[in-house]
C-alpha cells in the first residue's frame, strides 16, 4: 500500500509539498484496530506542519512535541514534526477501530 493509499484509509491528508517515500510508512492490523504510520519530510518548519494538521483535526490539542486529535471520521491521530538533517521529519499515527 502506498503512503497516499494509507493516508486515504486513515482519513488523514499527506502534508502538501512533502516527500512520502514508499517503504517508510506502514500499517499494522489487529482484529480490533488498524494502525497507520505515515512518514514524510518537508522543507517547511515544524510549526507550519503542526498548524496545517491542527486545522485538519477535530479537538486538536498540543502534546509531547506534536498534536493529538481526531480525523473527520473519528480516527485517533497523533502528529509530530521535528527538524532532521536540514528538513522537517513528519510522523503521523492514525488508529482506526474496527
Amino acid at each position: 500500500m502506498t503512503p497516499t493509499e494509507m493516508a486515504a484509509k486513515a482519513d488523514v491528508p499527506l502534508y502538501p509539498s512533502s516527500d512520502a517515500p514508499d517503504g517508510k510508512s506502514n500499517v499494522k492490523e489487529t482484529d480490533k484496530e488498524s494502525r497507520y504510520e505515515l512518514i514524510m519530510t518537508t522543507a517547511d518548519a515544524p510549526d507550519k506542519v503542526l498548524a496545517f494538521y491542527r486545522g485538519k483535526l477535530q479537538n486538536a490539542q498540543k502534546g509531547m512535541g506534536g498534536i493529538m486529535g481526531s480525523s473527520p471520521k473519528g480516527n485517533s491521530v497523533t502528529v509530530t514534526a521535528a527538524p532532521e538533517a536540514g528538513k522537517t521529519s513528519i510522523h503521523v499515527i492514525a488508529i482506526t477501530f474496527k
